[in-house]
């Protein structure tokens, strides 16, 4: 088993879910692709990256967001000098107004670990 270590934020702010009909549970999200594994802690807007393509469990990243996050999904990216990539796409909502939210995505690759957008 694998902690998802959120103690070493310099501030672990809390986000309120934006009104929803379903509800804003489960609290967090997990999505896998093409050997990839990324879990998501929704209302403290963090989300893991993990390589299990070999076997092995490998973390390739964390990053927060600053927004609550209320929905994921993940798909198959193109490829991109040589890298296989798979893009992590999520429905954050808008700090300022609940009701309203933007699409964020990140693109994960083995090679390059990383790109927010």
């Amino acid at each position: 088993s694998v902690v998802l270590d959120i103690n070493d934020e310099d501030s672990v702010e809390s986000f309120e879910p934006p009104p929803m009909s379903m509800g804003s549970s489960p609290e967090a999200l997990c999505c896998c692709r093409d050997g990839f594994i990324v879990a998501i802690i929704r209302r403290l807007s963090l989300v893991f990256v993990y390589d299990f393509s070999n076997g092995d469990l490998a973390h390739v990243g964390k990053c927060r967001l600053n927004q609550y996050i209320v929905d994921a999904a993940i798909r198959e990216g193109d490829a991109h000098n040589g890298a296989d990539f798979v893009e992590l796409v999520m429905l954050v909502s808008e700090n300022e107004d609940p009701k309203d939210g933007r699409i964020a995505s990140i693109k994960i690759g083995r090679t390059s670990r990383r790109s927010i957008q």
